[in-house]
């Protein structure tokens, strides 16, 4: 697998994680360009799915920390669920 299919699959990986609770996965919402609307979650999953997207990150892509940390704050800004509070 390339670097870009590594990415596409840690990528996904990241979506079908957050949708996990939901019983959706990226095929099922990936024609859907409002799913992220759709689904909301509580700031200590948010917390929860970044602590494991960081190692997840980390792990798959073999990147630092501090770079992984920041990618997961560019996909929760882009991608992330809405947060009940």
């Amino acid at each position: 697998m390339n670097r870009e299919e590594l990415k596409e699959q840690v990528f996904k990986d990241l979506i079908n994680k957050q949708l996990e609770p939901f019983g959706e996965t990226f095929e099922s919402i990936k024609d859907d360009h409002e799913w992220f609307l759709k689904y909301s979650i509580s700031k200590e999953q948010e917390d929860e799915f970044i602590k494991w997207g960081v190692n997840h990150l980390c792990k798959k892509l073999k990147i630092a920390r501090s770079l992984a940390e920041q990618q997961m704050n560019w996909f929760i800004l882009d991608f992330g669920l809405t947060t009940k509070l």
